[in-house]
């Protein structure tokens, strides 16, 4: 005859050894950590003034005996507007404005596939006449976001790689413009 109490007395140190970590559970750790942090409201980015998004404008023509005289071209000014700007209220924002596009490694614009001129590339400064180089490793124009409309001013011109290259003829070249909310 088996005695029952025994039995249960068994199985119950049985299920006691077997389940060591029911135990454990219920004993509690505790971690100091310390958590900070700032809450900020998310501004949103400038939009780009409608029909800027692609802009298109001609170079003023210039002849190639022209260029074999002075190298540059004229300068043509042109703008991106951005607007809707949302503003910190506490610090004036900046931001960075790069430009890419297909460069024949001293920062100029090359002429698109299908382009028939050749001989010359296209170069971007401000207006003050700094140089705007094109797929710089750092921004090379840095702008106040201080109000609600921004206006970046540029300006683009020809100019010859090797007098002797030069050919006359149509062509187009392609940018792009980056901007970059710091």
């Amino acid at each position: 005859m088996i005695n029952f109490a025994k039995l249960c007395g068994w199985a119950g140190l049985f299920i006691a050894l077997s389940t060591p970590s029911l135990f454990a559970a219920e004993r509690e750790l505790s971690v100091k950590a310390k958590f900070s942090g700032t809450l900020i409201e998310n501004l949103t980015p400038c939009t780009i003034h409608p029909g800027d998004e692609i802009l298109t404008f001609p170079l003023a023509q210039v002849s190639f005996s022209a260029l074999k005289v002075v190298p540059e071209g004229p300068r043509q000014p042109f703008a991106i507007r951005l607007e809707d700007c949302e503003l910190d209220p506490e610090s004036a924002g900046l931001i960075e404005v790069s430009l890419s596009g297909q460069s024949d490694g001293n920062g100029m614009l090359e002429m698109d596939e299908g382009s028939t001129a050749a001989g010359v590339v296209i170069g971007f400064e401000t207006l003050r006449g700094q140089p705007v180089p094109l797929n710089a490793s750092s921004a090379p124009l840095k702008l106040p976001l201080n109000a609600s409309e921004v206006v970046i001013h540029l300006q683009a011109y020809l100019k010859a790689v090797d007098s002797d290259s030069l050919q006359p003829g149509e062509f187009t070249a392609t940018l792009n413009y980056i901007i970059n909310y710091l």
